[in-house]
């Protein structure tokens, strides 16, 4: 398991994300490693999912200073 995953940025996540996608498809893990690939897994799920709200935050922010410009 990677020691930094939290430093990952959302490309990076997704792309050791579909790595343990396809390490586990083979099913040559054993129930131990399988388990930590699942934590890791896990991990990066919750890094993907913060990644896309802070973007989605980010540009809806945008959008309201966008939207008090045209008021003024």
């Amino acid at each position: 398991m990677k020691e930094s995953n939290e430093y990952l940025d959302f490309e990076e996540a997704l792309r050791r994300l579909q790595e343990i996608v396809e390490i586990v498809k083979k099913k040559e893990l054993s129930l131990d490693e399988s388990i930590e690939m699942l934590e890791e897994g896990v991990q990066l799920a919750n890094i993907c999912s913060e990644n896309i709200d802070k973007t989605q935050w980010l540009r809806s922010s945008e959008g309201d200073v966008i939207d008090q410009g045209d008021i003024s």
